[in-house]
């Protein structure tokens, strides 16, 4: 096998529990999981699949292959699952179409005052 599959990253494994790949594409491509780490359930990771070049992929620390925890901040991790769910489901990655009604929602619901001028 040229890569080592996204279930078998495990590293550290005082951190990393409760391991759900949700998408992982052939050698070099991007793997997407959710997992425990650090006690902190929920969590985003993302990593590159090995080749034949580098078996380990990336990230990878002290010689292991390891994930990259999403950040929470700004929603990121939860843009990161949705991107692997996509990806699994084999559809398009398209982001909803932002209307001028939606736009104005997303920002009064943030409170924001917006003023619309033509």
């Amino acid at each position: 096998m040229p890569f080592i599959p996204p279930e078998e990253v495990l590293s550290p494994r005082e951190k990393v529990s409760n391991l759900r790949v949700i998408y992982s594409g052939d050698e070099g491509d991007l793997a997407i999981a959710t997992m425990s780490y650090g006690g902190s359930a929920g969590e985003v990771g993302i990593r590159w699949n090995g080749d034949d070049n580098d078996e380990l992929g990336y990230p990878k620390s002290r010689n292991q292959p390891v994930w990259f925890v999403v950040p929470k901040k700004g929603g990121l991790d939860e843009i990161v699952r949705w991107v692997g769910e996509e990806l699994k489901a084999k559809r398009p990655i398209k982001p909803p179409s932002l209307t001028t009604d939606s736009a104005l929602e997303f920002l009064t619901d943030r409170g924001y005052s917006v003023t619309l001028r033509k």
